[in-house]
């Protein structure tokens, strides 16, 4: 199960002593009677982003999850299968989760190719229109 935003309930049937229960390290432990509270402070060490929606329907808009490591600017591309460029937008990441909203990319049906460059670096997805 992953957790991005908010809790995780996790009752174990037996007490521990080692914080390393289940592949899950407790980073951090906040205790209220019967209840525990986990916290997990994972630092964002690299860039990635996926599609909140996939496919879409033509001409929707393209919603875009970005995690970024720090500060930047990047580039998103969108490319037909034949490798032609159809439409690129410049964009701000800010340190951590960054939600990209694209409302004017109007594509048609078919199957393409996002690729968002950052730091020199470059991510590929695919989204299909139907």
């Amino acid at each position: 199960t992953e957790v991005v935003d908010g809790e995780l309930d996790i009752t174990f049937l037996h007490g521990t002593e080692n914080t390393l229960v289940n592949a899950i390290e407790i980073k951090s432990l906040w205790s209220t009677s019967a209840k525990s509270l986990f916290v997990i402070n994972d630092t964002i060490t690299k860039f990635d982003f996926k599609l909140s929606q996939n496919p879409i329907p033509p001409h929707g808009n393209v919603k875009i999850m970005v995690t970024s490591p720090n500060v930047s600017n990047g580039v998103i591309t969108f490319f037909a299968l034949n490798g032609k460029v159809v439409k690129t937008k410049s964009a701000k990441f800010e340190l951590g989760k960054n939600e990209l909203n694209l409302y004017d990319t109007l594509l048609e049906r078919g199957i393409y190719l996002i690729q968002i460059e950052y730091n020199g670096e470059s991510v590929l997805r695919k989204l299909l229109v139907n």
